[in-house]
């Protein structure tokens, strides 16, 4: 089996990599730019990027949509990280939560079809609490979006910007385990 990721961010690719390692399941890149809804929910988007992805990949194809939500900005940015991160960057999410509540998370949506699904897809979601840095910091040498320098996980003293690529991998292997039982199993049923 061969899992084709639709994503032009060759870093999330890495990252799904090392996730589903420990289930000998190999991440190939479908380098193909998406149209992004405007939606507030994470289910939407990554279902109408996996039905664009699949109109131009066969077989075994994932997608992946992400909201940040900082609690003392009801939520924003949400599922618009793109735009802030464009208009206002890390520095202006720093000054926005300066003098209150940092608690934030993230919020992930995995989409999966193959061609055996004619008719949906299965969707795996998992979310990751945790906190607002004071400055941006980084120093690790692996990351997939400049959040990851603001971002503090639940049980953590680092922002994901300055984990190794192992603690890296622990951590996605942790969230993605659900997906990748289900998918190493339903690999085995299908002969994908």
């Amino acid at each position: 089996m061969q899992l084709s990721y639709a994503t032009t961010n060759q870093g999330k690719v890495k990252s799904l990599e090392l996730a589903l390692s420990p289930f000998s399941i190999p991440v190939v890149q479908a380098q193909i730019d998406l149209e992004e809804p405007r939606s507030d929910s994470v289910y939407r988007i990554a279902r109408s990027k996996l039905l664009q992805a699949r109109e131009v990949v066969q077989g075994p194809l994932v997608v992946l949509d992400a909201a940040f939500c900082i609690k003392a900005l009801n939520d924003f940015p949400n599922t618009f990280i793109h735009h802030a991160l464009s208009t206002i960057g890390v520095e202006g999410l720093l000054r926005l939560t300066e003098g209150k509540d940092r608690s934030c998370e993230f919020v992930h949506a995995i989409a999966y079809a193959d061609q055996y699904m004619t008719a949906g897809a299965m969707f795996f979601f998992y979310t990751e609490r945790g906190k607002v840095a004071d400055v941006p910091r980084s120093g690790g040498s692996f990351k997939w979006s400049e959040l990851w320098k603001i971002f503090i996980p639940e049980g953590s003293d680092k922002t994901l910007a300055e984990f190794t690529e192992d603690e890296i991998a622990k951590r996605e292997q942790g969230f993605y385990k659900p997906f990748g039982e289900w998918l190493s199993a339903r690999a085995k049923r299908y002969e994908l």
